[in-house]
């Protein structure tokens, strides 16, 4: 039979002190439950003969778990007044005294091997919502107070998938949040309203600090993690978004989802473009039409920072062991000698 919430309440009571912090007591649990094969192993050397009752494996579960008791708990609260740390050697011996019995409870026979499949723990579906709490546009009513956000009533949960900060792709739920007296919408990325009342056209407003970017109007958002990933391949690797998006899918390992070289260059452009804005100061003004293209998106953005507003004058004379060469234009390269002709390759150059 598979242990039940009425085993784990036992174990709880049993070698639990009652007023160890929830945080640090589930992170005792699941050590317990990892530390599982040094059991096995301790249980096979003790049928031999002539072996010590506490074996090095016994041993290696006890410092593993006043470790997990002690040493590893930030939280200098996590033990009450009066409890020290020889109450740390006392509820690590409880515990390795009756481990079998307590594995016993957690449903782990003699003989069971894979301790993942038996503790596989289904991960929630991530949610994907806005940040605020309160509109950004409306101005305190009567009460003084700002209008709440609220569910969009004709909205269902959406499920999308998302590709989450540890590369694998997992199912999420994402809720619009929305101002029931402006009707600006709040997605965790950007803001849309209206300009003018009354009118259909809307615009929008990035999150600069948002958790999650949207790379397709189908349905596909990725962690502001892969975003960091994607610019350090760029500066150390100098990867395209093709690569990159190739490179994250030999990653994931994933037939059924990919990311495409479209939605990779979306990730460059949702990133750096809110880079850009803050370094510039313009993320508080910059607005443009609500759910751009790409291309438009480019576009409004160059035009807020100016043409060469995303250009660090200091690297056009630059050179270093890091880059090839310093940076030339083709008019320099004519000069110098180059035979460029129609050739958009490799520029013949004679160094004789």
């Amino acid at each position: 039979m598979p242990a039940s919430v009425k085993d784990l309440v036992l174990i709880l009571q049993l070698f639990f002190p009652r007023d160890l912090a929830l945080q640090q007591g589930l992170y005792v649990l699941a050590v317990i439950i990892s530390m599982y094969p040094l059991l096995r192993l301790h249980a096979n050397q003790r049928r031999e003969p002539r072996q010590p009752a506490r074996t090095g494996w016994y041993k290696s579960i006890a410092t593993l778990l006043t470790t997990a008791f002690s040493d590893e708990s930030n939280n200098v609260e996590a033990w009450p007044s009066g409890l020290g740390g020889d109450r740390v050697a006392e509820y690590t011996e409880n515990i390795c005294r009756d481990l079998d019995k307590l594995y016993m409870l957690l449903g782990l026979a003699e003989g069971t091997t894979d301790v993942e499949s038996t503790f596989d723990f289904r991960r929630a579906k991530p949610i994907l919502a806005t940040s605020r709490l309160n509109c950004v546009f409306c101005p305190p009513g009567d009460s003084n107070l700002v209008p709440t956000l609220r569910r969009r009533r004709w909205d269902k949960i959406q499920t999308v998938w998302l590709l989450d900060s540890s590369f694998h792709w997992v199912e999420a739920s994402l809720l619009v949040a929305h101002c029931a007296r402006c009707n600006a919408d709040y997605y965790p990325d950007r803001i849309t309203y209206t300009l003018h009342p009354g009118t259909r056209s809307r615009q929008e407003r990035l999150e600069y600090s948002a958790d999650f970017l949207r790379i397709s109007k189908h349905g596909i958002w990725v962690h502001r993690q892969i975003a960091l990933a994607q610019e350090k391949a760029l500066h150390r690797f100098h990867s395209g978004w093709s690569n990159f998006a190739d490179w994250v899918n030999d990653c994931t390992g994933n037939a059924k989802h990919k990311m495409t070289a479209r939605q990779s260059q979306r990730l460059f452009l949702e990133h750096f473009s809110r880079r850009l804005l803050v370094a510039h100061g313009k993320d508080s003004t910059f607005h443009c039409e609500a759910h751009p293209s790409s291309k438009l998106l480019a576009q409004e953005v160059r035009k807020v920072i100016g043409t060469n507003g995303g250009v660090l004058p200091s690297s056009m004379s630059h050179g270093c062991t890091e880059c090839t060469h310093v940076k030339r234009y083709r008019s320099d390269l004519i000069q110098e000698g180059a035979v460029l002709g129609s050739n958009t390759g490799v520029a013949e150059f004679d160094r004789s």
